[in-house]
């Protein structure tokens, strides 16, 4: 086998690696699953911890070339009326691009409001996901889905 060769599995393997550990990694992480809820109204915090040095596209007012942040809940007969509310965005400057880029960095806390007319006797789980794409200072990643469940305790 030649040098060029070996130079070329070299390469393709080290990019191999390196896209599956980077196709692999989530940079953000949810912090508590569990809730007391009650009857009527209920209003929670899901708080969204960022990898230090990292930040997630804001839900809205992104540029055109980068993957807005959305997290889905799934629907539940027993919740109804959910709204969800993200916080205001910062600005930051990314190496090589002209205009600002609206992110979330280091916590994000996005408030959830429901109502339930009838509480069960046992937790109500509810499925989540929380889309989003990761840059640091100099780049973009391929966009991650955090997938999660509350778990909703009678009061």
């Amino acid at each position: 086998m030649s040098c060029f060769q070996n130079i070329k599995l070299f390469l393709l393997f080290f990019i191999g690696v390196s896209w599956s550990t980077n196709a692999q990694t989530q940079w953000v992480q949810i912090q508590d699953t569990v809730y007391q809820v009650q009857k009527g109204k209920n209003t929670i915090q899901l708080q969204f911890l960022i990898t230090e040095g990292y930040h997630i596209q804001a839900n809205t007012g992104v540029l055109d070339w980068v993957i807005p942040s959305t997290l889905n809940m799934e629907t539940r007969s027993l919740l109804s009326d959910v709204s969800m509310y993200f916080p205001k965005p910062h600005k930051i400057s990314l190496i090589g691009v002209k205009e600002p880029l609206q992110v979330f960095s280091e916590t994000l806390i996005v408030q959830l409001e429901f109502y339930i007319a009838e509480i069960p006797k046992q937790s109500i789980p509810w499925k989540g996901t929380l889309s989003y794409q990761t840059c640091d200072n100099r780049q973009c990643y391929y966009p991650r889905t955090l997938s999660f469940i509350l778990q909703l305790d009678p009061n």
